[in-house]
């Protein structure tokens, strides 16, 4: 199969922040000689509608210059991404190449359930009408089938990269560290988090960190650190990446990610595949890669839950955790790049010979 067959469209970029654009820069690795389109540039507002702009006029070069490029793979998600989307997806079709529409959303319902009749109907139209949907998980599937009529379905996991330092680690810490990474806000539950922890602060004191790293809302993350008096259970430590994150994830005993509601998160994968137990919620995706095996799986939005959640891995002996954890490896293995690349060979063959 010849990379320059296929055109890969999304949030692009060199330095990724967010899962989307970190899932697209592993495919840049698996397909080096590929085409690939930043749908925008998410710096604010204005650079997005130019970047958009200038990703439409790069489209429209390639579709009309590269008569090879047979196969668009479309990576997106709700809302405003839906509609970027759409124009891209009608464009490509204009031009009789075949589409992939790669949904990576964590609200693709809600924002389907709270759309208006003539929305619901573009999104019906460019679901059924794209040559294959990929969605991330076997609830994600059953939605998109319950709802819509996909001329193809698959399920293709999120890729992560290899784990860069040896997971075979057997901690003994007295102070437990739980680890988030992510988009600091009210969906990610880091709210909820910090009213837990104010509630058993003096439970926690001495026994555990909870180091977060993101970007987002990060001055009320602050503000509200301070107002609870958690300066010595919270550390913020503003956003992680490369070899920074890599080192916060082996050093962690556990990862934490209380969201309302999720597709399913790169940042588990990423910590699973450093050996690290879980405790998130049971929404999205997270299930079918979370249990009692590897974690802990709380109702979203329940701070009893959370803090029973925190207490049972502060009370857990090393050797029970260090299980956890390298059960957690084992379930991620077919996220990594060489699973992922086999699946996406074998789509990307069948749609271009028509095999399906």
């Amino acid at each position: 199969m010849e990379n320059k067959n296929i055109l890969f469209i999304g949030p692009y970029s060199k330095k990724p922040k967010g899962g989307v654009a970190f899932v697209l820069f592993e495919y840049k690795k698996l397909y080096p000689n590929s085409f690939f389109i930043a749908s925008t540039i998410s710096k604010n507002s204005i650079t997005k509608i130019y970047g958009f702009i200038f990703g439409i006029l790069r489209l429209f070069y390639l579709l009309t210059t590269k008569k090879k490029l047979k196969l668009v793979h479309i990576h997106g998600s709700s809302y405003k991404s839906f509609v970027r989307k759409i124009i891209i997806h009608n464009l490509c079709k204009a031009f009789k190449r075949k589409t992939i529409y790669h949904i990576h959303g964590s609200e693709y319902q809600l924002f389907y359930e709270q759309s208006g009749n003539f929305m619901k109907q573009k999104i019906a139209e460019f679901i059924n009408n794209t040559d294959c949907l990929i969605c991330l998980s076997e609830s994600w599937k059953a939605f998109f089938l319950n709802n819509f009529n996909p001329k193809r379905i698959e399920i293709i996991p999120n890729i992560i990269a290899n784990p860069i330092h040896s997971c075979n680690k057997i901690k003994d810490n007295s102070l437990i560290i739980f680890q988030f990474l992510g988009f600091i806000d009210e969906r990610k539950g880091v709210w909820l988090l910090l009213e837990t922890l104010k509630i058993h602060k003096n439970k926690i004191i001495g026994k555990a960190i909870f180091n977060i790293g993101g970007n987002g809302e990060t001055q009320k993350l602050q503000r509200l650190i301070k107002e609870y008096e958690l300066e010595e259970v919270v550390n913020f430590m503003g956003w992680v990446s490369g070899e920074d994150k890599q080192q916060c994830l082996q050093e962690a005993d556990v990862y934490l990610l209380p969201s309302y509601n999720e597709g399913l998160p790169i940042s588990i994968l990423e910590a699973m595949s450093y050996s690290l137990p879980i405790l998130s919620t049971s929404v999205g995706g997270i299930p079918e890669i979370v249990s009692s095996e590897n974690g802990f799986l709380i109702s979203p939005g329940s701070k009893i839950e959370l803090w029973k959640g925190i207490n049972y891995f502060i009370g857990l002996i090393s050797r029970k955790r260090n299980k956890l954890g390298q059960n957690s490896l084992k379930k991620v293995h077919p996220h990594f790049p060489k699973q992922v690349r086999t699946k996406l060979n074998q789509l990307y063959e069948q749609l271009l010979n028509d095999q399906y």
